[in-house]
């Protein structure tokens, strides 16, 4: 009976995926960005309160979060030279950060920068 149930609860499972329009789709994707958005963070680990963001490309906004996902930096690149960015991190604790680098295109890549 048991194995019935849960044949059966598959199954409607399955005909009603199949045949709503609207289903969700749970697949993973993965999305590459063109060649041209390349970012290097250096130096990576940063041992004192600065750190750059080079690119290929124009960098819009660069945003710095910590693990437990609070911004604590922001830096908006407002004459959107194509000129290295120097990120200043006032007293900030050591430990692994991620950095959202956003270009004018509005298309974004995360790194992850070690502090020490």
């Amino acid at each position: 009976m048991k194995k019935l149930f849960i044949f059966i609860a598959l199954f409607s499972f399955t005909i009603l995926a199949s045949t709503d329009s609207k289903a969700q789709n749970f697949s993973v994707q993965s999305y590459n960005l063109s060649a041209s958005h390349e970012v290097v963070l250096y130096p990576n680990p940063v041992t004192e309160n600065f750190f750059k963001v080079k690119s290929n490309d124009i960098v819009k906004q660069v945003e710095v979060i910590n693990v437990i996902g609070q911004r604590i930096h922001q830096t908006k690149n407002e004459s959107l030279s194509d000129a290295d960015l120097l990120i200043h991190l006032n007293n900030c604790e050591k430990g692994m950060y991620l950095v959202k680098v956003t270009f004018e295109d509005d298309k974004s890549i995360i790194k992850k920068l070690l502090v020490k």
